[in-house]
C-alpha cells in the first residue's frame, strides 16, 4: 500500500515525521512512501483559501501517485493537514464516498475544529512557528482555522453524514495535551492551556461530535434536533505536545 505524508508550506525535506517514514519504509508488509509538498503547488498568500489548498493537494496527488491512485492509500497528517484532507474528501467525493481512493487517514494533532491560536494573528503565529510550520499564513487560511469559523462549521456539519467506514476509509486522531515548555509563549496564555498540545485542543481535535438545534419558543428553549457524526477512533497520547523533538507528537 502507498502511504502518503502530507507536509506543509515550508517544508523541502522529509525531517518532519522524524523517523515515522524509514520505519514504515522497513516494515514486511512493504508500504512504499509517498511525501507530498504543498509548497511545490500552491504559494501561501492572503488571498489563497483552505478550498485552494485542498485543490493543490488533489493536484499533488496525481502526480506523486499517477495511475496508482485508484488503487488506495493511506494518508498521515500534521496539525493543519488534518482539515486539509477532509476538505479534499469533501470537494472531490462527498456525492459517493465509496470512490474515494483514500482507505486509512491517520490525523496526528489536527486542528479538525481549529485553534484558538488561530485569533492570535500573521505576526504572532510566524514567530511561534508551532502551527504554521514556520511560515507567516494567509489571511484566509487564519479565518478557516479559528475556532466555530464559518468555513470550518461547513465542513463539520457536512461531514456529520459521511458513514466513511461503510465507505471503506477508516478514520484515527492521535492527539497530545501536555505543554512543551521550549515552544511556551508567555505573552499568549493559548500556548499553554490545559487540555491542549499547546496549539490544538484536545476537544478541537476529537471527531467524535453532535449537532444540537435549539428552538426558543417565548420563554421555553427545546432542542428541536440532535445529529450525531459516525465514530472516530481518538486517541489521546500522555506527555506529548504538538511538536518539537523531546515532546513532539512526531
Amino acid at each position: 500500500m502507498n502511504i502518503v505524508f502530507v507536509h506543509g508550506w515550508s517544508v523541502t525535506h522529509t525531517d518532519t515525521y522524524g523517523d515515522l517514514p524509514k520505519w514504515l519504509s522497513q516494515q514486511p508488509a512493504k508500504y512504499k512512501i509517498q511525501n507530498v509538498y504543498l509548497g511545490k503547488y500552491i504559494s501561501f498568500v492572503d488571498t489563497v483559501t483552505a478550498d485552494d489548498i485542498a485543490r493543490a493537494f488533489d493536484l499533488a496527488l496525481r502526480d506523486a501517485l499517477g495511475a496508482k491512485l485508484t488503487d488506495g492509500f493511506a494518508c498521515i497528517t500534521h496539525s493543519t493537514g488534518g482539515p486539509v484532507v477532509r476538505l479534499w474528501m469533501k470537494l472531490f467525493y462527498a456525492a459517493d464516498l465509496g470512490r474515494c481512493p483514500l482507505k486509512h487517514l491517520i490525523m496526528l494533532a489536527p486542528a479538525n475544529h481549529g485553534s484558538a491560536l488561530a485569533q492570535l494573528g500573521k505576526g504572532v503565529l510566524s514567530r511561534l512557528k508551532s502551527l504554521t510550520e514556520g511560515v507567516e499564513p494567509g489571511a484566509r487560511v487564519l479565518d478557516f482555522l479559528e475556532l466555530g469559523s464559518d468555513q470550518s462549521w461547513k465542513l463539520n456539519e457536512a461531514w456529520l453524514t459521511y458513514d466513511c467506514v461503510t465507505a471503506g476509509a477508516y478514520l484515527f486522531v492521535l492527539t497530545g495535551q501536555s505543554i512543551d515548555r521550549a515552544f511556551y509563549d508567555h505573552l499568549n496564555a493559548y500556548t499553554g492551556e490545559p487540555g491542549s498540545d499547546g496549539v490544538v485542543r484536545v476537544a478541537a481535535a476529537n471527531m467524535n461530535y453532535r449537532l444540537l438545534r435549539l428552538h426558543q419558543d417565548g420563554k421555553s428553549l427545546a432542542v428541536s434536533s440532535s445529529t450525531r457524526c459516525p465514530r472516530v477512533a481518538l486517541g489521546v497520547l500522555p506527555g506529548l505536545a504538538h511538536s518539537g523533538d523531546k515532546m513532539g507528537i512526531i
